[in-house]
C-alpha cells in the first residue's frame, strides 16, 4: 500500500513539474513573440526617421497569431507609411492589402494629424465593397387578384364587379436565399430563390330574377315565411353566396438589378427585376356555400369537408385511385420593384425590404376548369380567369465576403491598358497628318508621354492624382494640334 502511495505521489509530482515547465515555455514563447514584433520600438524608429528598421516587424505583423487584431492593423499601417516615404509603392500596397485582410472596411482617418497624406490617398484607392454577398430573408405578404374573365354556373353575361370580389386581406409568408455580385457605380446584380406562401379570400353570389314565383317581402305581405332580399347594388334577388380561401405555394427565381446609395453604416437601395415563377401547390380551404331563405325553402349551408387540391395529384374515390389534373398554371412570369435599407453590423448587414411583384399570365388552367366535380356540383363554382399581384415586407441578414482590391479607376493594370490604347491610337492619327513640323512635335510629345507613363501610373496608384489623368493628357495633345 505504501509502495502504491509512493508511486502515485511520484506521478503527481512529475505531472506538476511537466505542467509548470509547459507554462513557462509558453510564457517565454509569448514574450519572445511580443519582443519580435517590437511595435513600440518600431514607432520610435519611424518618428526618428530610421524607416528601414521598421521592416523588422513585417514578419510578425503578417502572422494572425502574433498579436491582437487592433495591434496588427496598427503595425501594418505603420509599415505602409514607412514604405510610402521610401517610395516603395509595391511594398506599401502589399502591406495595406494585408491590413485590409484583417479589416476589409478599414479607412485611414483624414482628420488624424498622425496619418500622412500619402497614406490617406493610398487608402482611398481601395474598394470596401464585398466581392459577393449571400443573404437570407423572411417576412409576410398579401395578394390581390385581378379578374380577367368571369365564369360560373349561372348567367355570366350580366355579372357586375361587385359580384366577384376579394373578401378580406389575408396575410401569407415568404422566405428567400440570394446571392449578390457587385457591379460598378453602386449597382449590384442578384439572383434569388424565393419561397412564397400566397393566399387570398374570395367570394361571389348567385341571383334570381324578381318575379311572381320569387317575390320580395314588399311585393306580397301575406306570405307566412320571410322572403329573400334584393341586393341594393345589383337590384337582383340574392339566392346564394360562396366564400373560400385559396392558398398557393410558389418558388420565384428573379434576376435583380439593385442600386445602392452608400452612407457610412446605412445603405438605402432600390431595385427592379423579373423572372419565372413556379407553382408547387395550391388548394381551396374554408369553402362555404350558403343559400338564402326562400318562400319555397332554402337556407341550406354547404361547408368544406377537406381542402380541395388544385394542383396535379392522385386521389382515391370509391376505392379507385384517380389522377387529378392541374387547375392552376404551373409556370408564370413576373416583374418586381422594391426598395429597402441595409444597416451595417460589422462586415455584414441587417436589412428591411418592401417589394411589389406583378404576375402576367392567367393563373387558371383553362382546359381543366371544369375537371373537379365537387366544385361544380357541391359548391356551384367555376374558376374565373385571374392574375395575381403581391406585396411583401421582408427582414433579412446579408453575409458579405471581401477580397482587398483596387478601385477600377486606380487599378494600375487598367490605367496602363487605357494609356497604351490611347497612345497607339494617337500614333495612327499622327501618320495621317500632312504637316511635317506638326508630326515631329506630336511624335516628340508621344515619346515624352511614354517616358512619363510609369511615374504617372504610380501617382494614380498612390492616389495622388485622379484617374482622369488620361483625359488631361488628351487635352494637352489637342492644344498642340490646334495651335
Amino acid at each position: 500500500m505504501q509502495i502504491f502511495s509512493s508511486i502515485i505521489l511520484q506521478c503527481i509530482l512529475i505531472l506538476t513539474l511537466s505542467v509548470a515547465i509547459t507554462e513557462v515555455s509558453l510564457a517565454q514563447k509569448k514574450g519572445s513573440s511580443a519582443d519580435d514584433c517590437r511595435l513600440d520600438e518600431a514607432k520610435r524608429w519611424y518618428e526618428n526617421g530610421d524607416l528601414e528598421k521598421v521592416e523588422v516587424i513585417e514578419a510578425c505583423a503578417s502572422d494572425p497569431k502574433s498579436m491582437s487584431r487592433e495591434k496588427r492593423i496598427e503595425a501594418l499601417q505603420l509599415l505602409t507609411e514607412s514604405y510610402l516615404y521610401r517610395n516603395k509603392i509595391g511594398r506599401a500596397n502589399k502591406s495595406f492589402m494585408k491590413l485590409l485582410e484583417v479589416n476589409p472596411l478599414h479607412e485611414v482617418d483624414s482628420l488624424n494629424e498622425a496619418n500622412s497624406w500619402d497614406l490617406i490617398y493610398l487608402s482611398r484607392t481601395y474598394s470596401r465593397r464585398p466581392i459577393f454577398s449571400m443573404y437570407f430573408s423572411a417576412g409576410t405578404n398579401f395578394s390581390l387578384v385581378e379578374q380577367l374573365e368571369n365564369y360560373g354556373v349561372d348567367n355570366t353575361t350580366d355579372v357586375s364587379p361587385s359580384e366577384t370580389y376579394l373578401k378580406d386581406i389575408v396575410l401569407g409568408g415568404n422566405g428567400a436565399i440570394g446571392f449578390e455580385l457587385p457591379l460598378i457605380y453602386g449597382f449590384d446584380l442578384a439572383l434569388e430563390a424565393k419561397f412564397g406562401y400566397r393566399t387570398y379570400s374570395f367570394g361571389d353570389s348567385l341571383y334570381l330574377s324578381v318575379n311572381q314565383n320569387n317575390p320580395t317581402a314588399g311585393s306580397n305581405s301575406s306570405l307566412q315565411e320571410p322572403a329573400p332580399s334584393v341586393d341594393p347594388k345589383t337590384g337582383k334577388l340574392l339566392y346564394s353566396t360562396l366564400s373560400f380561401t385559396e392558398n398557393q405555394l410558389w418558388i420565384d427565381l428573379p434576376l435583380i438589378l439593385k442600386y445602392n446609395v452608400t452612407f457610412k453604416n446605412v445603405l438605402p437601395y432600390i431595385y427592379v427585376g423579373g423572372g419565372p415563377n413556379f407553382l408547387l401547390y395550391a388548394d381551396l380551404t374554408n369553402m362555404e356555400r350558403t343559400n338564402e331563405i326562400e318562400n319555397t325553402g332554402g337556407g341550406e349551408k354547404v361547408e368544406f369537408a377537406k381542402p380541395i387540391v388544385l394542383t396535379k395529384h392522385k386521389e382515391e374515390l370509391n376505392g379507385i385511385t384517380q389522377e387529378r389534373p392541374n387547375m392552376r398554371t404551373r409556370i408564370n412570369w413576373s416583374l418586381m420593384a422594391g426598395a429597402g435599407v441595409k444597416f451595417r453590423v460589422g462586415r455584414n448587414f441587417l436589412f428591411f425590404d418592401i417589394r411589389y411583384t406583378r404576375m402576367f399570365l392567367n393563373n387558371v388552367e383553362g382546359e381543366n376548369r371544369y375537371s373537379n366535380s365537387d366544385l361544380l356540383y357541391r359548391y356551384g363554382h367555376v374558376d374565373n380567369d385571374y392574375r395575381m399581384d403581391n406585396f411583401a415586407v421582408t427582414f433579412g441578414f446579408t453575409k458579405s465576403f471581401y477580397t482587398p482590391r483596387k478601385k477600377r479607376e486606380f487599378n494600375p493594370v487598367t490605367i496602363d491598358n487605357q494609356f497604351n490604347k490611347w497612345l497607339e491610337k494617337e500614333r495612327k492619327n499622327i501618320k495621317r497628318e500632312t504637316d511635317e513640323e506638326l508630326k515631329r512635335e506630336l511624335n516628340g510629345t508621344i515619346r515624352e508621354l511614354e517616358r512619363e507613363k510609369p511615374s504617372l501610373i504610380e501617382d494614380v496608384e498612390r492616389g495622388r492624382v485622379g484617374a482622369e489623368i488620361i483625359k488631361d493628357k488628351k487635352k494637352e495633345l489637342e492644344i498642340i494640334k490646334n495651335q
